[in-house]
């Protein structure tokens, strides 16, 4: 026999689980990245290297060796869009700690929002946005394609301009309207 769920609006269930969440003890003072050594574990959050991942169809597929430099979300309208979500997540590595292999991707462009152009690399074949080419020795990996993701906690969130209403910030966490100052 089916358990009903209990009977309650859906505004205070959702307050519940926003609530639930925001009590979660994450930050950047119990997570962070530096020196290329991962302090994830602290909080709960176990970060095993190498990392691997890859597109949808698994005919790109990468590795990475290194912890990330960084983790965090756009909130920019072209990356609504391109997700199909309210905002996209990434982390930075160092160029030299990340190894593709597969077929070679597909590089898809666009002008952002800062006037500059983006190059994201997509698999040709399933049409997964699975990194960004090398630019000043980093590498902007989606972090959805991640075979783990459960490690994943972002520090830093830009173009907030565009964030949806509903998203909420952690207290010390990095926040930019725009793109952050080079």
């Amino acid at each position: 026999m089916p358990i009903a769920p209990p009977q309650s609006s859906s505004r205070s269930h959702n307050y519940a689980i926003v609530t639930a969440i925001m009590a979660i003890p994450f930050g950047p003072s119990n997570i962070s990245v530096y020196g290329g050594r991962s302090n994830y574990s602290d909080a709960g959050l176990a970060m095993n290297l190498p990392q691997t991942g890859g597109c949808q169809c698994g005919k790109i597929r990468y590795e990475i060796a290194e912890a990330p430099q960084l983790v965090y979300t756009c909130h920019c309208k072209d990356c609504q869009r391109l997700t199909s979500s309210a905002f996209s997540l990434r982390i930075v590595v160092v160029e030299s700690a990340v190894r593709l292999s597969g077929i070679e991707p597909r590089a898809l462009q666009r002008m952002a929002d800062s006037g500059r152009t983006n190059t994201r690399w997509v698999c040709p074949e399933c049409g997964s946005w699975v990194c960004s080419p090398p630019r000043d020795g980093m590498m902007r990996v989606r972090a959805g394609t991640l075979d783990d993701t459960s490690w994943l906690r972002p520090t830093r969130h830009i173009w907030t301009r565009s964030k949806q209403p509903w998203v909420m910030f952690f207290e010390g966490e990095e926040i930019f309207e725009a793109q952050p100052p080079a």
